[in-house]
């Protein structure tokens, strides 16, 4: 690290320190000037935008109401799950329950049933085995299981995030305002303990990248799902990005919502370095992403190219 960089560091840690004591302006100010120097300092956009909603916190209007009748959307929440304890799975089942738009929850689990989620009204599918893929296989069984029966739109909520009661509402307005075959919404990062930290204006902005939490699925989009299912355990990792890869490259129309409706509690360290936290033991780091990059530059070329011709073009 040159020494350049060495006192951004320490400038963002400054403000880091200055944000959580609550000297908001004296952090605003901090990240101002190490922006002016280092526009690209990724931690230093999110603090910045964390300390801007603090500031002046942002109103998102409430979606408009919607009718199951009129829009015509059969909407399925897919869940997997592996090993995650009761309280969690219930708040995701719960906040699912809670929607305004009427839906019903899939839960997969990937291995490990749960006594409880079997007592739920839920969709309840379980497979045999985990597949140690991040929840891509149960995730895209899940979905392939919806379709056949008729659901026509899909959204995607992992096992410890959890929604606002007007998510699934949100996205079905945006579709039929916009005709998206790919909606999207915005999310709030939260601590292991479902604290909140921050409103997530980096990471997931339905261009670059969105969480798999964050999507919802239609039309055209549903084509999609099987997906999951066929990228290789290697990259599970990055399914997100893999995914979000092949909508784009498919040229599939999306609308984003920025409205926060879904809520991500986070193991990985980068969102709480973010705003100058200590993240949790055993918290997921770069290194998992940087193995799964490793693996994927490791293939011969020709390989490589296969597996991009199919996610981006469905080419076998």
């Amino acid at each position: 690290m040159s020494r350049d960089e060495e006192n951004l560091d320490r400038e963002f840690i400054r403000a880091a320190v200055h944000y959580r004591a609550g000297r908001l302006a004296e952090a605003r100010a901090l990240c101002k000037s190490l922006l002016s120097r280092a526009p690209s300092h990724v931690f230093a956009k999110i603090l910045s935008g964390a300390i801007d909603d603090r500031l002046h916190p942002p109103h998102f209007p409430a979606p408009p109401a919607v009718s199951p009748i009129a829009s015509g959307l059969k909407v399925a929440v897919i869940t997997p799950y592996y090993k995650e304890d009761e309280a969690i799975l219930r708040q995701c089942h719960n906040s699912v329950a809670a929607q305004t738009y009427p839906c019903t929850h899939c839960m997969v689990a990937d291995g490990f049933p749960h006594e409880a989620v079997g007592r739920w009204p839920v969709e309840h599918i379980v497979l045999p085995h985990a597949h140690g893929d991040n929840g891509d296989t149960p995730r895209s069984i899940g979905a392939l299981s919806a379709t056949s029966r008729g659901f026509n739109a899909i959204a995607f909520l992992d096992a410890d995030n959890w929604l606002q009661p007007s998510h699934v509402q949100a996205m079905v307005a945006l579709h039929l305002r916009t005709g998206a075959a790919v909606c999207t919404a915005g999310r709030t990062i939260h601590r292991l303990d479902g604290s909140p930290m921050y409103r997530d204006i980096h990471d997931c902005d339905g261009e670059n990248l969105v969480d798999t939490s964050c999507i919802f699925l239609t039309g055209r989009a549903l084509r999609l799902v099987a997906l999951w299912g066929q990228m290789p355990r290697e990259l599970a990792p990055l399914c997100d990005q893999v995914f979000w890869r092949a909508i784009k490259a498919r040229k599939l129309p999306r609308a984003h919502s920025p409205a926060p409706t879904v809520e991500f509690r986070s193991q990985y360290a980068v969102h709480y370095q973010a705003v100058g936290e200590t993240a949790p033991p055993n918290a997921k780091s770069k290194a998992e992403f940087a193995r799964a990059t490793e693996w994927w530059n490791g293939l011969p070329e020709d390989v490589r190219a296969g597996w991009i011709r199919f996610f981006e073009a469905g080419e076998i």
